[in-house]
């Protein structure tokens, strides 16, 4: 095998399938591990995960919710998802750029989640697990997805006649 053919194959990316199942192990980690850190506060620690919604639905009087299991793993499971289905339309119409442009994006939105944090109703113990469950999140998706994204390469490399 010629050293231009394994640069074209390192540049195509692993196959489709296992492509498929990084990216699901990746989402089903983005919402397994912010649900550990939730398990690890909450009913083992004891500390409740508390946010005032009044700031959002205008009321006077604002009403303090309780986080659950619920949001953290719909909410995970949801960007995960949403950044997987942008990843895949950025490759078929973006080509070989889509992987730097996502992984911009990725970035950018996981630097803007935590605006909210910002919020002067929430204590500081819930703020630095919120914070720590955008980055388990994070962690989990943006390298696995960049990971499996086809690599920008020298195009003289792929078209190069083997052997």
């Amino acid at each position: 095998m010629s050293a231009a053919g394994t640069a074209a194959e390192r540049a195509a990316g692993p196959p489709a399938a296992l492509r498929r199942r990084i990216r699901a192990l990746a989402a089903a980690a983005a919402v397994a591990l912010p649900l550990l850190l939730w398990a690890a506060v909450v009913p083992i620690g004891g500390h409740p995960l508390e946010v005032s919604s009044g700031m959002r639905t205008g009321a006077l009087a604002p009403q303090t919710m309780e986080l659950g299991a619920a949001p953290f793993a719909v909410v995970s499971l949801l960007s995960a998802l949403l950044g997987w289905a942008l990843l895949a339309v950025l490759e078929r119409f973006a080509g070989r750029a889509a992987r730097w442009i996502w992984g911009v994006l990725a970035v950018a939105v996981l630097a803007v989640s935590f605006l909210p944090l910002t919020d002067p109703a929430l204590n500081g113990a819930t703020i630095a697990v919120l914070a720590a469950a955008h980055l388990l999140v994070g962690a989990a998706v943006i390298p696995a997805f960049l990971l499996t994204s086809p690599r920008p390469g020298r195009r003289a490399a792929a078209r190069a006649p083997a052997g």
